[in-house]
């Protein structure tokens, strides 16, 4: 079994890397070794530093899904197992039989309330994480009625140990190249300005939700999948790539000017080692402004930040959307004196001295 299975395993461990990119895949990858390795479960369990909480956990057989509650809940700490692990280094394998025997077995609450109870009883793994905020232990089981993980088995456990650290040192680093892509992407869709991400070619590689508006506006210079080869912005991409600087261009629409700014991004962005793939990927981002679109921060929330009553942040919003105090207050029916105090208070509360700083400092403000 042992040589068979070693010949196996180099497929299985490029699936469990591969799951790093696609973590849907690692269950499936897991089931397929506890089926090579004949073993009756494995748990890959990853908690929070003092074992309270489980952050992450993979069992391959869903008959042991139901113990694992009431293991989370109470049992977790009684497990001797653990008490084990914590004295022994990252990567390291063990195997319960070497240390707990039938006799420690009948006289331990764990073993005999909880393990035998649902059916288990040897194990064989380690600890493949450590750090200060979490701990990860991967268990292979043999159920009530087999014998004890045997030393080929236990070879293969060892072998195999080193690329699960590899592997949640992986997850790391890549969940946290998640997170600040989806921070990114949101702060994005969240600007007045479109964003879009260019191939070396022109291809449209992303576009934020601005932009995806305002690239329709370009009409004969954008095509389904990038920039038209005759465009005027084709022609400056090719520009921007020989000079290797920033490049502008405006077009004039029938009630306003969209304009666009053409940058190459820098090469230290980039995380490809091969030169001769990086024109798959975004190497230039197209800035997109519409001089008839302006997003201001609505009057809610004005009032929430400077503490403005009710007509002072309405009065804040429309001068900032570019209203006079004349057309402000024939608009409400209120006179220009009121108007004027109202714009007084609105100056006091906010800091400013002057309305043009106070609407060049509201149009500063991320709007809702």
């Amino acid at each position: 079994m042992s040589h068979f299975a070693v010949e196996q395993l180099s497929p299985l461990i490029a699936e469990i890397y591969a799951s790093v990119a696609s973590p849907t895949a690692l269950p499936l990858a897991l089931r397929r070794l506890e089926h090579l390795l004949d073993v009756d479960l494995i748990h890959l369990m990853v908690n929070s530093h003092d074992q309270r909480q489980t952050l992450f956990q993979v069992y391959t057989n869903d008959a042991f899904l139901p113990a694992a509650q009431s293991y989370g809940e109470h049992y977790s700490t009684l497990d001797p197992r653990k008490i084990l692990l914590k004295d022994k280094p990252v990567g390291e394998s063990y195997r319960c039989a070497d240390y707990f025997d039938d006799q420690f077995v009948s006289g331990n609450a764990f073993f005999q309330e909880w393990l035998l109870p649902h059916g288990g009883r040897y194990v064989g793994g380690g600890c493949i994480m450590r750090t200060s905020r979490q701990n990860a232990h991967l268990a292979f089981h043999h159920f009530l009625g087999r014998k004890p993980i045997d030393n080929d088995k236990m070879a293969i456990i060892r072998l195999l140990l080193p690329h699960f650290v590899q592997l949640l040192q992986l997850r790391e680093q890549t969940a946290t190249l998640r997170e600040q892509a989806a921070i990114g992407m949101h702060a994005l869709d969240h600007l007045q300005y479109g964003v879009a991400g260019l191939g070396d070619d022109g291809e449209l590689c992303y576009a934020n939700r601005r932009a995806e508006q305002l690239l329709a506006q370009l009409g004969g210079e954008i095509q389904a999948r990038g920039l038209q080869r005759h465009g005027r912005l084709y022609s400056l991409l090719q520009q921007c790539r020989l000079g290797g600087h920033a490049v502008s261009y405006r077009q004039q629409q029938t009630d306003g000017t969209l304009y666009c700014l053409l940058l190459p991004l820098s090469r230290s962005l980039l995380w490809l080692p091969d030169a001769s793939w990086e024109s798959t990927y975004t190497r230039y981002l197209l800035i997109l402004n519409d001089s008839r679109q302006l997003r201001v921060a609505p009057a809610s929330q004005l009032r929430e930040l400077f503490d403005l009553s009710p007509a002072e942040a309405r009065l804040a919003h429309a001068l900032a959307s570019g209203c006079t105090l004349d057309d402000y207050a024939a608009a409400n029916c209120v006179s220009v004196n009121t108007v004027r105090s109202q714009l007084r208070q609105v100056l006091a509360k906010t800091g400013e001295s002057r309305q043009q700083d106070l609407v060049r400092s509201l149009l500063m403000i991320p709007a809702l």
